[in-house]
């Protein structure tokens, strides 16, 4: 098993702000003292730890309300899902090493339920000796090349975690028969990158695809719990956050820039999901005036 950094604790922010699809917030490794409590909390985002070496126990509520108890040990580990109330706990006498990698993005979802891990089972179990050391190197990769570029840590990244998939012993094939949309999914995504700053329309985006809107609906209401519109238009609000943030273009061309012709409807939009205007969250963001 490889060895995680040499320092007890580390935590390594990242710049999610940049990336829409799939990014991470954070990451980063921690040798716990016997007993180490993290208290009851939860994330907006998902969390995923790696236990090097030593134990220690997970409580964690599913989707059914029940708290629930797990047992970890090397090589094992475990998934945090957004605003799940967890606690975990270094063992006594043999208190846990661990790695941890916080994520989200449009696509996270999706990639976890690819793993098999879920709110009912979230421990992470490789199927093998040689899957577990291969998933602990790919994380160790993003956290001893924290300093290299973020595109270069973006790939190690999508690596983890098709890694991650692949090896976990609970990705036994019977996500399958949904590769159709799974691929379909990943087109309509790709489709809107490549087409959001204009008028496009769901239509647009199933007729692309080749299938139906009723079909593109469902399966964006299975795999990530939105439909085509409401992503079209997160898509939209988040590229018009990043611009706010990191230029000073006026409103009204960032407006233009992710798909609003008409200021005033992407004014409305914006506030409908931010829950502030425009410029409210710029200045708030920024301290610039808008």
């Amino acid at each position: 098993m490889p060895k995680p950094p040499s320092e007890k604790f580390s935590v390594s922010p990242f710049p999610h702000s940049r990336y829409v699809e799939l990014t991470m917030h954070e990451f980063g490794h921690h040798y716990c003292e016997p007993g180490y409590t993290v208290r009851p909390f939860n994330k907006r985002h998902y969390l995923f730890h790696y236990v090097y070496s030593g134990k220690g126990k997970l409580i964690a509520t599913d989707d059914s309300r029940q708290t629930r108890v797990y047992k970890l040990g090397p090589g094992e580990g475990f998934m945090i899902w957004p605003n799940q109330v967890v606690t975990y706990i270094a063992d006594e006498s043999e208190p846990w090493q661990y790695a941890w990698i916080e994520f989200d993005g449009l696509l996270s979802k999706e990639l976890v339920m690819k793993s098999g891990l879920d709110t009912s089972r979230p421990i992470y179990c490789a199927k093998g000796p040689k899957e577990s050391r291969t998933v602990a190197e790919a994380l160790l990769s993003i956290i001893e090349n924290k300093n290299r570029p973020h595109l270069e840590l973006m790939g190690r990244f999508y690596m983890f975690l098709s890694i991650l998939i692949e090896s976990s012993d609970k990705n036994d094939g019977a996500l399958d028969a949904n590769q159709q949309d799974v691929h379909i999914l990943q087109k309509a995504i790709f489709y809107i990158g490549q087409n959001f700053q204009n008028e496009i329309t769901v239509n647009e985006i199933s007729e692309h695809c080749g299938v139906h809107r009723s079909y593109l609906y469902r399966t964006f209401k299975n795999a990530l719990d939105t439909t085509p519109q409401q992503f079209l238009i997160n898509y939209r609000i988040k590229r018009a956050c990043d611009l706010l943030v990191t230029s000073a273009l006026p409103i009204s061309e960032i407006s233009r820039l992710v798909g609003y012709l008409n200021p005033i409807n992407f004014a409305r939009a914006f506030k409908r999901e931010v829950g502030q205007s425009p410029g409210q969250w710029r200045k708030a963001s920024t301290g610039l005036i808008p």
